[in-house]
């Protein structure tokens, strides 16, 4: 039994402009079908293209034998087949719109669905989705996929020209999830760590515990918007499967498919340990700043101490240089003088006795 949670909300920095919201999304139930797209903000109709992708892709996995032919495809065969997907929706859209490009439609795109004892998830550019095992004991949550941009914060959106070697494709056991969350970046920055290092596995259980719509837009906004002050559109997709546990679950390792890296990218392997939460955050920070500030005012005291030795001994430096000049200047008068001595001596001496 698989039971479905979900939120698409506008954020504040778009109902403060007057647009809608960016975010689209797809469910279906039987067969199960779950797509998420967020258009990307800097795309002229990023909005348009991320309803067009959920839509079309969504509607056309929900047909007749199509999950069944993804089955038993390869990785590459399956993301060849999203990639000529995504690429017939933007060309329609530019049909549909003169003087527009691809790139006026990008969104992100991420997808799961399920055929049989398989669960397949296919992720296209930034926003993450994460995975709860399906153990007796408490596990924390993993992530499967992580955001997807570059060193210059630019999103692999699903049209860019690299999806094709960038588009993530990963299979798992349905029997061995307890629960799955799809969510752009609106939602998951909350619980990602900056650069990417890891997450916050402790708020994130909170996520995965919600049991209906109104459960998770409360804690959006406690959590999203008066925590975090997130002014993006907010969407989400929390998957609870509720089935038999198991007794093994699969590993780390296991789960995770890296994409490929033709360049760097915001990254880093899941954690295997349980995050520090906010809370243990912030005390950890309290505990550390008293020693940073008196660190900062030794390094102060020390820098301006060795700043006046410095001076000190450049002046003594000029100064000794000063009066090395003028000791100069003072020899050469000496010189002088006891020359001009010696020449008056000598016309003495020429000058003839008086009579």
């Amino acid at each position: 039994m698989v039971k479905i949670i979900q939120i698409n909300q506008t954020g504040k920095a778009h109902r403060i402009d007057g647009r809608s919201c960016e975010d689209a999304l797809f469910v279906s139930e039987a067969p199960f079908v779950c797509c998420l797209a967020d258009g990307v903000s800097n795309s002229t109709y990023g909005g348009l293209g991320a309803k067009h992708l959920v839509d079309s892709i969504g509607h056309y996995l929900t047909r007749e034998n199509v999950l069944s032919r993804f089955s038993e495809m390869d990785a590459q065969s399956v993301r060849q087949d999203f990639v000529s997907m995504i690429s017939q929706v933007t060309n329609y859209l530019c049909q549909h719109h003169p003087n527009s490009k691809p790139n006026d439609f990008a969104a992100t795109f991420m997808a799961c669905f399920i055929y049989q004892d398989t669960l397949t998830i296919v992720h296209a550019g930034d926003g993450a989705i994460f995975a709860l095992h399906n153990t007796k004991k408490e596990v924390d949550p993993v992530i499967l996929s992580y955001p997807d941009d570059n060193q210059f914060d630019q999103v692999y959106h699903a049209a860019h020209k690299d999806t094709i070697s960038r588009l993530r494709v990963l299979r798992l056991r349905l029997s061995d999830l307890k629960g799955l969350i799809l969510g752009t970046d609106g939602f998951t920055n909350a619980y990602l760590n900056p650069s990417y290092q890891g997450f916050d596995s402790e708020s994130l259980l909170e996520a995965f515990d919600v049991r209906s719509n109104q459960e998770l837009t409360d804690l959006v906004k406690n959590v999203h918007i008066r925590e975090h002050q997130i002014t993006d559109d907010i969407s989400a997709i929390v998957v609870r499967f509720q089935g038999q546990v198991t007794q093994s679950s699969v590993s780390h390792q296991e789960v995770l498919l890296k994409m490929p890296e033709p360049e760097p990218v915001k990254r880093e392997a899941p954690p295997l340990e349980r995050q520090p939460s906010t809370q243990k955050k912030r005390k950890l920070k309290n505990r550390i700043l008293p020693y940073v500030f008196a660190f900062l005012a030794f390094a102060i005291v020390i820098g301006l101490n060795l700043y006046v030795y410095f001076s000190m001994n450049t002046k003594l430096d000029e100064l000794s240089s000063q009066l090395a000049e003028q000791q100069t200047k003072i020899d050469r008068i000496e010189n002088l003088t006891q020359q001009n001595q010696l020449d008056l001596d000598s016309l003495m001496e020429l000058q003839p006795p008086a009579e």
